[in-house]
């Protein structure tokens, strides 16, 4: 689930999406400012885009990786790994060679 709390409103999407248990599996998101887009071992599987469109300002809630901010029942019950941020969108290319680098290892 990608979401953000912020002072305009609300915004949650839920990606459908399964990462499979006792397996290494790389995941990443962009986010260019409108569109957030969810990508598992390379391969897009998720994209959407944001309404309403918001900037960095308009956030109030920390950002988070694993569990919901606010709900301490929600943790998610893996191991997080090398967690990269960038100033930029990725490309599909990018992310794509990210995972080939790494490839869980």
């Amino acid at each position: 689930m990608i979401g953000s709390s912020f002072s305009s409103g609300s915004n949650w999407n839920n990606s459908g999406g399964y990462i499979p248990p006792v397996t290494w599996t790389h995941l990443a998101m962009t986010f260019d400012g409108s569109v957030c887009s969810l990508y598992m071992n390379g391969v897009q599987f998720f994209s959407e885009t944001v309404n309403p469109a918001y900037s960095p300002d308009d956030l109030v809630t920390p950002m988070v990786i694993g569990y919901r901010w606010n709900n301490d029942s929600s943790f998610f019950t893996g191991v997080i790994d090398e967690v990269r941020i960038y100033d930029h969108a990725l490309t599909p290319e990018a992310l794509e060679a990210l995972y080939q680098t790494e490839k869980g290892e």
